[in-house]
Protein backbone atom coordinates (compact mmCIF):
# COMPACT_ATOMS: atom_id res chain seq x y z
CA UNK A 1 0.00 0.00 0.00
CA UNK A 2 3.09 2.39 1.07
CA UNK A 3 5.20 2.31 -2.66
CA UNK A 4 1.52 2.43 -4.31
CA UNK A 5 0.28 5.42 -1.90
CA UNK A 6 3.10 6.83 -0.34
CA UNK A 7 1.00 7.07 2.71
CA UNK A 8 -0.27 4.57 5.51
CA UNK A 9 -3.84 5.45 6.31
CA UNK A 10 -5.42 4.46 9.85
CA UNK A 11 -7.77 2.04 7.74
CA UNK A 12 -4.80 0.59 6.44
CA UNK A 13 -3.03 0.34 9.75
CA UNK A 14 -5.72 -1.34 11.47
CA UNK A 15 -6.02 -3.98 8.70
CA UNK A 16 -2.16 -4.59 9.10
CA UNK A 17 -2.87 -4.76 13.22
CA UNK A 18 -5.95 -7.35 13.25
CA UNK A 19 -4.36 -9.62 10.73
CA UNK A 20 -1.13 -9.95 12.10
CA UNK A 21 -2.88 -10.41 15.90
CA UNK A 22 -5.21 -12.89 14.44
CA UNK A 23 -2.67 -14.82 11.90
CA UNK A 24 -0.76 -15.03 14.75
CA UNK A 25 -3.23 -17.44 16.53
CA UNK A 26 -3.68 -19.67 13.96
CA UNK A 27 -0.17 -19.82 13.52
CA UNK A 28 0.45 -20.70 17.39
CA UNK A 29 -2.53 -23.33 16.19
CA UNK A 30 -0.48 -24.78 13.81
CA UNK A 31 2.38 -25.08 15.30
CA UNK A 32 1.05 -27.14 17.59
CA UNK A 33 1.00 -29.91 14.52
CA UNK A 34 4.67 -30.53 14.82
CA UNK A 35 4.69 -30.71 19.25
CA UNK A 36 6.31 -34.13 19.07
CA UNK A 37 9.06 -33.30 16.67
CA UNK A 38 9.72 -29.89 18.08
CA UNK A 39 10.10 -30.48 21.62
CA UNK A 40 12.41 -33.67 20.21
CA UNK A 41 14.54 -31.23 18.79
CA UNK A 42 14.68 -28.42 21.85
CA UNK A 43 12.65 -26.01 19.14
CA UNK A 44 11.04 -23.42 21.44
CA UNK A 45 7.68 -23.01 19.47
CA UNK A 46 4.55 -21.67 21.70
CA UNK A 47 3.11 -24.77 22.13
CA UNK A 48 6.92 -26.52 23.52
CA UNK A 49 6.83 -23.72 25.85
CA UNK A 50 3.56 -23.08 27.41
CA UNK A 51 2.67 -26.90 26.64
CA UNK A 52 -0.33 -28.06 24.27
CA UNK A 53 -3.30 -26.55 26.08
CA UNK A 54 -1.86 -23.26 27.20
CA UNK A 55 -0.84 -22.71 23.65
CA UNK A 56 -4.29 -23.45 22.30
CA UNK A 57 -5.70 -21.20 24.39
CA UNK A 58 -2.94 -18.54 23.87
CA UNK A 59 -4.00 -18.81 20.29
CA UNK A 60 -7.64 -18.18 20.82
CA UNK A 61 -6.96 -15.56 22.74
CA UNK A 62 -4.52 -13.82 20.10
CA UNK A 63 -7.73 -14.58 18.13
CA UNK A 64 -10.48 -13.26 20.30
CA UNK A 65 -8.17 -9.93 20.45
CA UNK A 66 -8.30 -9.56 16.93
CA UNK A 67 -12.08 -9.62 16.65
CA UNK A 68 -12.32 -7.39 19.25
CA UNK A 69 -9.96 -4.76 18.12
CA UNK A 70 -12.33 -5.34 14.72
CA UNK A 71 -15.54 -4.46 16.88
CA UNK A 72 -14.11 -1.86 18.77
CA UNK A 73 -12.64 -0.30 15.43
CA UNK A 74 -16.46 -0.24 13.73
CA UNK A 75 -17.73 1.21 16.99
CA UNK A 76 -15.23 3.97 17.22
CA UNK A 77 -15.14 4.97 13.32
CA UNK A 78 -12.35 3.45 11.92
CA UNK A 79 -13.87 0.91 9.84
CA UNK A 80 -17.56 1.49 9.07
CA UNK A 81 -19.83 0.28 11.70
CA UNK A 82 -21.03 -3.01 9.49
CA UNK A 83 -17.06 -4.60 10.42
CA UNK A 84 -19.01 -5.79 13.60
CA UNK A 85 -20.20 -8.77 11.08
CA UNK A 86 -17.06 -9.92 10.26
CA UNK A 87 -16.01 -11.10 13.74
CA UNK A 88 -19.11 -12.86 13.83
CA UNK A 89 -18.11 -15.09 10.83
CA UNK A 90 -14.75 -15.99 12.09
CA UNK A 91 -16.03 -16.91 15.45
CA UNK A 92 -18.45 -19.70 14.30
CA UNK A 93 -15.42 -20.92 12.38
CA UNK A 94 -13.38 -20.63 15.32
CA UNK A 95 -16.01 -22.45 17.58
CA UNK A 96 -16.22 -25.47 15.25
CA UNK A 97 -12.44 -26.11 15.72
CA UNK A 98 -12.18 -25.31 19.34
CA UNK A 99 -12.39 -29.43 20.02
CA UNK A 100 -10.48 -30.79 16.81
CA UNK A 101 -7.15 -31.73 16.03
CA UNK A 102 -4.26 -28.85 15.45
CA UNK A 103 -4.29 -29.64 11.72
CA UNK A 104 -7.76 -29.58 11.36
CA UNK A 105 -8.14 -26.66 13.36
CA UNK A 106 -5.52 -24.96 10.71
CA UNK A 107 -7.00 -25.84 7.76
CA UNK A 108 -10.95 -24.38 8.93
CA UNK A 109 -8.92 -21.44 10.14
CA UNK A 110 -7.12 -19.98 7.56
CA UNK A 111 -10.36 -20.54 5.70
CA UNK A 112 -12.11 -18.73 7.89
CA UNK A 113 -9.29 -16.01 8.00
CA UNK A 114 -10.03 -15.48 4.51
CA UNK A 115 -13.87 -15.27 4.83
CA UNK A 116 -13.54 -13.00 7.54
CA UNK A 117 -10.85 -10.99 5.35
CA UNK A 118 -13.69 -10.77 2.40
CA UNK A 119 -16.32 -9.64 4.88
CA UNK A 120 -14.30 -7.37 6.29
CA UNK A 121 -12.88 -5.88 3.11
CA UNK A 122 -16.41 -5.88 1.49
CA UNK A 123 -17.73 -3.99 4.57
CA UNK A 124 -14.82 -1.27 4.19
CA UNK A 125 -15.27 -0.79 0.55
CA UNK A 126 -19.10 -1.20 0.31
CA UNK A 127 -20.03 0.58 3.68
CA UNK A 128 -23.84 -1.85 3.23
CA UNK A 129 -24.90 -0.78 6.60
CA UNK A 130 -23.42 2.99 7.12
Amino acid sequence: FYVQTTTVSTVVFAFAAVFLVTLSGIKVIDDATDYDYDRSIGKRTVAVVLGPDHARTTAYVLMAAGMVTVTVLGLVGVFPRGAVVAPVVFGAVAALTRRATPTRSTELLVRGSYLFLAVLVAVVWFRPLS
